[in-house]
């Protein structure tokens, strides 16, 4: 009578979940198909109700042993089940493709049939519906069926099969998902041994984590999560809490799996347990590759299963002193609670505030008046573990604030140690104070602990060149990571370096950079040329240039050309002014000139340009160079530069 009851409540709370969780996925999985031709796979439009497909994808695993037993026991429409099954199939396995529920389907399925045979077996009395017949129709028929549509998909949409999606398993080296997991768990693992008893505490992991990766961010975003919840809870409450909250599912799942195994007992009784076990499992399995410890929703289903189990168990409370004064202590509590609530969801919103002007790097609002009213204190740190107090010294840093701003970021110091924006930050309030020492102190601390982070890179160059110490800038430069490839340092170089030495310390700054200069990297160009000409040099042959351009749209070319010689001469680095000056001159007539320059600019300065290649084909085709003339033309052609292939037959293909 007790299964019955629940029988009842558990099948239309999850059959209706569940259909409205399908819904939710395929609604905007058909609109794709129908709007752009292709679905988006492992799109976050097809999240539904939850933060992301990943979330959704055990939301809706944890459902498939319920539906299986409904289907086995003959509960409801069968049909209406069996597509159930078949459409949460296939969206694990073609839509949101996420490895560990796929992976989870699979074990959890295997699991079931493994049992659902030995229960067969060893009852008293063989069990028509669970013979391997049945359980094909009932189980892997419409997991076949989801498959087989998964690459079916696969091949009209040019989308990933369930097949190269486990394939990418096989190489964890090459798998970036999987090294950095690989080095959370190792993480996770070295904090539990510094502290296995009592642990780092609830929810500090997001903070702790940050020691172990620190020295490969290259911005604020931090693990937050170990992606385990066993060894996140190790980490963060030692063996004791561990076994506490652990303990209680395990417990649950064991007094379970005893049913399982209990052949004295009824049938029914024995496939309810295995359905609840396999159920914990798939929790069980989420919590090895994920954090629904962190997750709301997981965690009410989680709460939601084993509140049935206790149910289905008989399980009693065991009177005691501490139950009797429980509900005082709940209301002592509950104030209490409602309280602290009420101040982190204002800090919430404060917050919330924060992190978007920080992403935007925009302080101009809300105001120093409205801020100063914030509290910095309860929480500390936002959601992203930056510390509340440095975010508000920033905004004192950009209304000049300098000296106000110290005693805000030392605080954020104490409550992030290991995100290092404090320092940072400390080092430029320093700069712009004058105190060089206490600016390269703390910007060297910065950048020597996070040495990726472009933002303390800069920080401590911008400190050195405070008292013009151009070896020790060269010398952090040459000692960043030859492997961490990231244009903006190089810039960031570039620009100090060009602001504290003359074009004579060219070559010395240069040496041993590797710049591929017509990369199209405006930033890195003006660096190079700031290094190579001297800033004031490199904006006087710009204004050359625009005056150029300004003559040549009023068709005067001569003007133009010889604006574009003058900024030639000036910075002879930028290929730009010599093949406008060729474009110029060969507008006027002045063949020869143009040609010169062309060749200057391909033969000596290596240009790749299209157009520089198009010109000097033109030059030496009107010329008569035709062999010569017909190589830039194909090169341009092949470029796509000429979309019009007449132009290129008629030149070279017919000669």
């Amino acid at each position: 009578r007790r299964i019955k009851a629940l029988e009842n409540f558990i099948f239309i709370a999850v059959t209706s979940l569940l259909t409205i969780e399908i819904i939710s996925v395929f609604i905007p999985y058909f609109n794709e198909i129908a709007q752009v031709g292709s679905p988006l796979q492992r799109g976050q439009i097809y999240r539904g109700y939850t933060g992301n497909i990943n979330i959704l994808a055990y939301v809706m695993l944890i459902k498939i042993p319920f539906i299986i037993y409904y289907q086995i026991i003959n509960k409801g429409n069968k049909a209406f089940t069996f597509l159930l099954l078949l459409s949460t199939t296939y969206i694990i396995t073609a839509i949101f493709a996420t490895r560990s529920a796929i992976l989870a389907l699979f074990t959890v399925l295997v699991f079931i049939i493994v049992f659902l045979l030995y229960i067969n077996k060893t009852n008293k009395h063989r069990i028509e519906y669970l013979a391997f017949k049945n359980i094909f129709k009932i189980i892997l028929l419409p997991v076949i069926l989801g498959l087989i549509l998964n690459n079916v998909s696969s091949y009209v949409f040019d989308s990933l099969s369930v097949q190269d999606r486990l394939g990418t398993l096989n190489s964890i080296s090459e798998d970036s998902s999987l090294s950095q997991r690989l080095t959370y768990y190792k993480s996770a693992v070295e904090s539990f041994i510094e502290k296995p008893i009592l642990g780092k505490g609830i929810g500090t992991w997001e903070i702790e984590s940050i020691k172990y990766v620190v020295q490969d961010l290259t911005n604020y975003v931090v693990p937050y999560h170990a992606h385990n919840d066993f060894l996140e809870t190790l980490a963060e409450t030692g063996l004791p809490g561990f076994l506490l909250y652990f303990g209680i599912i395990f417990y649950i799942l064991t007094l379970l799996l005893i049913k399982v195994f209990d052949k004295k007992i009824e049938h029914k009784i024995r496939l309810f347990s295995l359905f609840l076990t396999s159920a914990l499992i798939v929790y069980l399995i989420d919590s090895t590759f994920n954090f629904p410890f962190d997750r709301t929703i997981q965690q009410v289903l989680l709460f939601f299963i084993l509140s049935i189990s206790v149910v289905f168990l008989d399980i009693k409370n065991k009177a005691s002193k501490l139950s009797s004064i429980m509900p005082l202590l709940i209301l002592i509590i509950t104030p209490l609670s409602i309280y602290s609530s009420s101040r982190l969801l204002i800090s919430s919103s404060q917050q919330a505030i924060f992190l978007m002007q920080f992403n935007r790097q925009d302080y101009s609002s809300p105001s120093l008046e409205t801020i100063d009213k914030w509290d910095m204190d309860y929480k500390s740190i936002t959601a992203t573990t930056l510390p509340m107090t440095t975010i508000k010294a920033i905004y004192y840093i950009k209304n000049d604030k300098y000296r106000e701003a110290i005693p805000l970021l030392k605080k954020g110091m104490k409550a992030n140690p290991y995100i290092y924006l404090s320092e940072a930050v400390l080092g430029e309030a320093y700069t712009k104070l004058g105190m060089s020492d206490s600016a390269i102190y703390y910007s060297k601390i910065a950048h020597e602990a996070s040495p990726k982070n472009s933002l303390h890179f800069g920080n401590y160059l911008f400190s050195l060149a405070e008292i013009n110490d151009s070896i020790t800038i060269k010398e952090t430069f040459k000692s960043l990571d030859p492997e961490f490839n990231d244009s903006t340092f190089d810039e960031i170089y570039l620009g100090v370096m060009a602001n504290i030495t003359d074009p004579s310390s060219a070559d010395y700054t240069l040496e041993g950079l590797d710049l591929n200069i017509q990369s199209g990297n405006d930033q890195l160009k003006k660096g190079y040329y700031a290094v190579k000409v001297g800033i004031r040099n490199m904006y006087i042959a710009d204004e050359y240039y625009q005056t150029g351009l300004y003559y040549f749209e009023e068709e005067n070319y001569t003007a133009a050309a010889n604006y574009f010689e003058n900024a030639n001469k000036i910075n002879p680095y930028e290929l730009a002014y010599k093949e406008n000056a060729a474009n110029a001159y060969l507008k006027i007539g002045n063949d020869a000139r143009a040609l010169e320059l062309l060749n200057e600019l391909i033969d000596n300065y290596d240009s790749d340009s299209p157009k520089a290649h198009y010109l000097r084909g033109l030059t030496n085709y009107s010329m008569g160079n035709i062999e010569l003339a017909c190589k830039d033309l194909k090169y341009a052609f092949d470029e796509g530069f000429i979309s019009n292939i007449t132009l290129y037959q008629l030149a070279c293909l017919q000669n």
